[in-house]
């Protein structure tokens, strides 16, 4: 599943009007894409939003939040996530299924 949503992105990544930062972003995005421990993913996508907090591509790294937390069994920090999705788009539907799904 995660080869499929990587796929998506970068489908997604070439065809919008989004665009990267720098090349550096770009790398950043590939290294994360290419880790294969949570941990060690975690640690980078913490990198790429401290380095890169209004880049275009904040809805792809909140969903690779929510799929690294949820491989990690944290709800809260998917619970975190799915709140600061629906802070800045409140019609963000992957954000509230999973408020929906976590609050209970």
């Amino acid at each position: 599943m995660n080869t499929i949503r990587w796929s998506l992105f970068l489908l997604v990544a070439s065809a919008s009007a989004a665009t990267w930062t720098d090349r550096k972003e770009y790398d950043l995005a590939l290294t994360i894409r290419a880790e294969s421990l949570p941990k060690k993913r975690l640690e980078l996508l913490d990198q790429w939003k401290a380095k890169y907090p209004q880049t275009e591509f904040r809805q792809v790294r909140r969903e690779l939040y929510l799929s690294t937390y949820q491989s990690l069994a944290d709800s809260a920090g998917m619970l975190a996530v799915a709140k600061e999705m629906l802070a800045d788009q409140p019609d963000n539907l992957i954000g509230r299924y999973w408020c929906t799904l976590l609050i209970p």
